[in-house]
């Protein structure tokens, strides 16, 4: 077995959860429990203290550090912190939390960064994502992974769409029954932040009719921003996006199943309450044409 290295970082990734068209759900509590945990994990770092620190995790919960090693359940966890403590003396952690979000009542996500400075001056900072687990009224870590050092990221370049990050929903505005159809988007960023990674799906009473997952992108070679959307009836998008004003114009052109290509111009925008107004355009398969659709999406936290 490798030797255990941690210093929390790089997690595990959300998978889309359904959202039920409502109003925004109040997570402050949440969050401000999740962020008590942080501080009690550094506490017990900075105090070698492999108990107190364990006993954040759930009974079922794991860590990976950055070389790899994966340590199961809340005992294990605890046994590697007491090696590791004892071989390496006097380390202070520092943490600082960059997002906290979540995936339902449930299921909650954290990144950020921390600081590991030895006693001789010496630090090393490192990414992390640690995703939580409510059970029993009560929030506790389920996943901990770690990355070494942060890598080039395209950041930069795609922050002008970190608004889209959250859950969203919408109805089906061609739907005979609008109440009964459900579109689903859930969005987040994808590790180091070179992605942007939305997974949508589609639910007609109940039942899933179209699910697939998209990624938002930097396209060094044409220096633009670029999706690729896959659905699981085997159609594929690529997307060429840019922004014009407070909209993004988005040129796509799909591969049906059949063989056929679909090509569309797509807009998108934030609406006066903070909704995702995305507008569907001159949508063609051949020389036959199709109406134009808007769809209004509103967050779900």
């Amino acid at each position: 077995m490798k030797n255990f290295v941690p210093t929390i970082v790089f997690a595990g990734l959300l998978a889309a959860v359904p959202v039920l068209h409502g109003q925004t759900k109040d997570h402050s509590q949440d969050e401000q429990a999740i962020r008590n945990i942080t501080v009690a994990y550094g506490n017990a770092f900075n105090q070698a203290n492999a108990k107190a620190l364990a006993a954040l995790w759930a009974s079922d919960g794991e860590y990976v550090d950055q070389s790899a090693t994966l340590i199961n359940g809340r005992d294990e966890i605890q046994h590697a912190f007491t090696n590791f403590f004892t071989n390496n003396k006097g380390l202070k952690l520092t943490i600082k939390v960059d997002k906290i979000g979540f995936a339902n009542d449930e299921l909650a996500f954290e990144m950020g960064s921390t600081d590991v400075t030895s006693p001789d001056g010496k630090s090393r900072t490192t990414q992390f994502s640690a995703n939580y687990v409510k059970r029993n009224g009560k929030w506790m870590l389920l996943s901990v992974h770690e990355l070494p050092n942060r890598l080039p990221s395209h950041y930069d370049k795609l922050k002008g769409l970190e608004w889209l990050i959250g859950n969203w929903t919408t109805r089906n505005p061609d739907s005979k029954n609008p109440a009964a159809t459900v579109v689903a988007v859930s969005c987040y960023w994808s590790a180091n932040q070179n992605f942007l990674i939305r997974e949508f799906s589609c639910a007609t009473d109940g039942k899933i009719s179209n699910l697939g997952t998209q990624r938002i992108g930097w396209h060094a070679p044409t220096k633009s921003i670029r999706s690729w959307s896959f659905d699981f009836k085997g159609g594929s998008i690529m997307g060429a996006w840019k922004a014009d004003g407070k909209k993004w114009i988005v040129n796509t052109k799909e591969a049906l199943n059949d063989g056929q290509e679909l090509t569309s111009i797509e807009l998108l925008s934030q609406g006066p309450n903070g909704e995702q107004v995305w507008e569907v355009t001159d949508q063609m398969i051949g020389e036959q044409a199709f109406p134009n659709k808007t769809y209004t999406f509103r967050r779900q936290n």
